[in-house]
């Protein structure tokens, strides 16, 4: 029986999924649970109202956390189940990626942007991340579909397309507010380019739906711009982070400036070429990714957010734009592809399958677990490092949203960034102090004035447990 094109194409979609699921799930718990995981399982843990108050404090949108509340009411707060969605979003979105880059350049043109989506180790270490950013790269690939969609429709009326649009940029945005600097990139873009003006209607139409599911939400997003606008943890970017950020795209240096220079090559020498042509999907991705990536960078001056995760989504235009220009890199088609093949290969072997947290939080609490049985203060050192700790430490603990911190201090455990901040310690116990990371040494110098330092071991990307016994 002779297979359709239809049946191989589905069958070709099914391999590069199982080779993505495969690659991303074998070491899906090789690291630890760490940095912001914790916290998307802590209040994934509280009821759906708590939740979607949530922004009222927090600078991201809901949608995530509502996901993962009802994935971990069935499967639990496991480090296979915390992190399963992530490894298959991740998995769909090459697919997705193959799928528009084959619709609207050509086949090699989407598998090449596949396969690098593949073997790239930042998006291998977000395949590890209980975070929201696997299914928000497949979403905004998925709005790329469609957008790509409604620019080739021209005028022609395609309601079913443009509520399916609709629909996928409300989601979109309900996942993260970076959703909104692409729907401004695409309407932009529409402006830009003349032949695409006849399309500006249909995306602000979708604008004003997606603001108008926003509409109860509005006051919280201006309360928290308003927080955000004061400063932030993030530095303001250096001009060598536009570079570093390509590199981290591309695994290695070698294959971040091969690509650079593929990409320019493309760009200065068939600029003509394709300029001239009509609805040019390449010309499209190149505005579109130069408005976000470098428009981001501009923001960052303001207000720094030049930072791998929010730029991740950036990644999949630049992925097809390196595919269709190591696909058209020359006239001949052979040779195209063994160049392309140099690339992809040292990208697949520089891939880090095991990419994950450096933090030891499960080995840091075996290690203290002993020395807590007996009377003993314990101090934890930044105070939001409370939920890693619980996470490993006591399950059930965790599980307590709304007084987790009275448990700990119950319990003798003490959260602080600074000694001012400490409570009156019990002089008749050692103290354990807890350090991830800080560089704060004003805890430590103070327990010396009272205790007895008698030595420290470290975790793993700056963890510490310092131990201080009585005099």
């Amino acid at each position: 029986m002779t297979l359709t094109t239809k049946n191989k194409l589905l069958i070709f979609c099914i391999g590069l999924f199982v080779l993505n699921f495969i690659l991303k799930f074998i070491f899906i718990s090789s690291t630890d649970i760490g940095l912001d995981e914790p916290f998307t399982l802590f209040h994934a843990q509280k009821n759906v109202s708590d939740i979607i108050e949530l922004p009222k404090t927090d600078i991201h949108p809901p949608l995530h956390i509502l996901i993962i509340h009802f994935w971990i009411n069935l499967f639990g707060t496991g480090i296979v189940s915390a992190r399963f969605l992530s490894v298959l979003f991740s998995a769909l979105a090459a697919v997705a990626i193959f799928l528009t880059g084959k619709r609207f350049f050509s086949f090699k043109t989407g598998l090449i942007a596949s396969l690098i989506f593949t073997a790239s180790t930042i998006e291998m270490f977000y395949a590890h991340d209980a975070r929201v950013y696997p299914i928000f790269i497949f979403l905004s690939i998925s709005n790329l579909f469609l957008f790509l969609r409604i620019i080739d429709s021209g005028k022609d009326k395609n309601i079913k397309l443009q509520i399916l649009f609709s629909i996928v940029n409300i989601l979109l945005c309900y996942l993260h507010f970076f959703g909104f600097v692409i729907l401004f990139a695409e309407a932009l873009l529409c402006l830009l380019i003349s032949q695409y003006r006849v399309r500006f209607k249909i995306i602000f139409l979708s604008i004003s739906a997606v603001l108008l599911s926003f509409s109860w939400y509005i006051p919280i997003i201006l309360d928290r711009f308003k927080a955000t606008s004061h400063g932030n943890w993030i530095p303001e970017p250096l001009m060598s982070d536009l570079y570093t950020m390509i590199w981290r795209f591309s695994n290695v240096p070698i294959i971040a400036v091969t690509f650079i220079a593929i990409l320019l090559f493309t760009t200065i020498f068939k600029w003509k070429q394709i300029n001239s042509e009509t609805n040019s999907k390449f010309k499209t991705l190149l505005i579109l990714f130069s408005i976000c990536y470098f428009g981001l960078f501009i923001i960052s001056w303001i207000i720094p957010v030049f930072v791998d995760r929010y730029l991740l989504f950036t990644s999949i235009y630049f992925y097809l734009l390196i595919s269709y220009s190591l696909v058209n890199l020359t006239s001949n088609v052979k040779l195209n592809l063994i160049i392309a093949f140099v690339p992809v290969t040292i990208m697949f072997a520089t891939l880090d399958l095991k990419k994950g947290k450096r933090t030891k939080t499960n080995a840091m609490t075996e290690f203290v677990s002993p020395m807590m049985e007996e009377p003993v203060s314990v101090i934890i050192t930044p105070v939001w490092f409370d939920v890693n700790f619980t996470y490993y430490y006591n399950r059930e603990w965790f599980k307590y949203t709304q007084h987790l911190n009275d448990t700990l201090k119950s319990h003798s455990i003490f959260l602080a960034n600074h000694a001012k901040n400490i409570p009156v310690l019990n002089s008749n116990f050692p103290v354990i102090l807890i350090d991830n990371n800080t560089g704060n040494d004003s805890i430590k110098m103070f327990l010396n004035k009272t205790y007895n330092y008698k030595g420290e071991k470290e975790f793993g990307d700056g963890l510490k447990v310092m131990l201080f016994t009585t005099k």
